[in-house]
């Protein structure tokens, strides 16, 4: 696929789902009767599109959705990943390269064990063994029990007080997870906005009165909303649009609050 999207491909399956690797995560998509259709907002000439069809319960080893490396105020790294779902996972690796992108020199530095629930889980690790005036680059592999893996990365950082100006090419707005959620518990957006764009996030109840607005800043941003409005009343159950407004971008879609 050439070009930035966004890009709608159907095919006709019985399999009951099917998933997509796309930005270092996998996207399942549950069949809808006799078609799989797979919505794929934008990205930057993706020339392999991996795809799996699936017979059983449609869940993926690992839902990852945030892998980033960070400076610390101690001018160490934080390598910080969360996952919504993990099933039949061992663990975690984590391989640093000191001033190259190239991941067959790189070295593992940590491993965390995996927890394997069904809810959001984040971990992190503080690499402690950095030097100021270096760039580092960092992987995370995902290992699943059977010694399958993933790999995500790399992530950049530069240890000297900043960090490398890494901004998202184009401004997109994901699926809430989870959806539909109960009122109380919450659910996350994200958004990334690309250079020089700003806007907000604004959630309509299904007589279009504004519920809450999120403001939005360059980068990756992760909305997290607790079903509540903006004066902390909770929401009731039903149907609701979240609204994205940007310079380059005006995005719509529904989520529901279930008891």
């Amino acid at each position: 696929m050439i070009g930035t999207g966004p890009w709608t491909i159907t095919f006709n399956t019985t399999a009951p789902w099917a998933a997509y690797f796309l930005g270092g995560i996998w996207h399942a998509v549950q069949n809808t009767g006799v078609t799989i259709t797979f919505t794929i907002d934008g990205a930057k000439d993706v020339p392999n599109l991996p795809v799996v069809l699936g017979n059983e319960d449609p869940t993926l080893p690992v839902e990852l959705s945030y892998f980033a490396a960070t400076l610390t105020a101690e001018n160490f790294v934080n390598i910080a990943w969360t996952t919504q779902t993990e099933t039949n996972m061992n663990g975690f690796n984590i391989y640093r390269n000191d001033g190259s992108d190239n991941l067959a020199s790189a070295i593992q530095i940590a491993y965390i064990p995996a927890t394997n629930t069904s809810t959001t889980q984040n971990y992190k690790h503080i690499d402690k063994e950095v030097e100021f005036g270096h760039t580092y680059y960092y992987w995370l592999e995902c290992v699943e029990m059977n010694n399958h893996s993933t790999f995500n990365g790399p992530s950049p950082i530069y240890v000297n007080g900043t960090t490398p100006p890494i901004l998202p090419e184009y401004t997109k707005m994901y699926n809430a997870y989870p959806n539909p959620f109960r009122a109380g518990s919450g659910t996350t957006i994200a958004v990334e906005v690309k250079k020089g764009d700003s806007g907000t996030v604004t959630i309509y109840n299904i007589l279009g009165q504004v519920v809450k607005t999120f403001s939005l800043t360059e980068g990756t941003n992760n909305l997290n909303w607790n079903g509540r409005d903006s004066k902390g009343n909770l929401c009731g159950n039903g149907i609701y649009f979240y609204k994205l407004s940007t310079n380059s971008l005006n995005q719509t879609k529904k989520m529901v609050i279930v008891k």
